[in-house]
């Protein structure tokens, strides 16, 4: 996830309802998220938004007041049957 002028990056595990993820500045998160919601903890701090469509919007989050931006999911690779052994 990125804010919308690009100075801050986060990367994120999630998975089951949790994520936790460390962003460019080295400061670590982890928290919850599910039906739109998420929240947790930046640096030791409360955040909590909302996310949609590749967009979200967040309190507290990067140690700012209010914060928005985007989000790439990117899935873990999963072998098919189409796929060509190396």
């Amino acid at each position: 996830m990125y804010t919308s002028d690009g100075v801050h990056i986060m990367w994120e595990l999630y998975g089951n309802g949790r994520l936790v993820g460390t962003d460019n500045l080295g400061k670590r998160c982890w928290g919850i998220y599910g039906n739109g919601v998420f929240a947790g903890f930046y640096d030791g701090e409360f955040f909590w938004g909302k996310y949609s469509n590749g967009e979200w919007k967040a309190e507290g989050l990067f140690d700012l007041r209010y914060s928005h931006g985007n989000y790439v999911l990117f899935p873990p690779q999963v072998p098919t049957t189409s796929s060509v052994a190396p």
